[in-house]
């Protein structure tokens, strides 16, 4: 039986922000969860690249973490960036589910102990959570 959930963890690019710029239905869903769990961004992008793209007020509202590859030095699929993030929710990797629409990061996240969800949309995401007993 896998571990009580207490984090999510989203990726950026393919998930929150698509072509045509955020996805705002998913924006009011994390504040959804957020108000249960803690919630984390993990991007594989430049130094500084989250604190340019978001407007401060929008990280601080919606996210207990956000890190970029640049930021931390380790980039998705090294194990070291999913546990840098874990570390930093305060929650061990077996209670974070990792979301991310690239397949061989939720690969390595589950190499790296956590549940992950192949990202596609969010209907998809509303079911695959509530398979594990998330709903909001």
């Amino acid at each position: 039986m896998p571990e009580p959930v207490q984090a999510l963890i989203f990726d950026c690019f393919g998930v929150i922000y698509l072509d045509d710029g955020f996805d705002a239905e998913l924006l009011e869903y994390i504040l959804q969860l957020k108000s249960h769990y803690k919630i984390g961004m993990l991007s594989n992008v430049g130094k500084g690249s989250l604190q340019r793209l978001f407007a401060p007020e929008v990280l601080a509202t919606h996210f207990d973490v956000a890190l970029s590859s640049g930021d931390i030095g380790i980039a998705k699929p090294r194990a070291g960036a999913f546990a840098t993030v874990a570390e930093q929710l305060g929650v061990p990797p077996e209670h974070c589910i990792m979301i991310d629409d690239t397949p061989a990061y939720c690969t390595a996240a589950r190499a790296a102990g956590m549940q992950a969800i192949d990202y596609w949309s969010l209907l998809q995401l509303r079911r695959e959570l509530a398979q594990l007993g998330i709903v909001v």
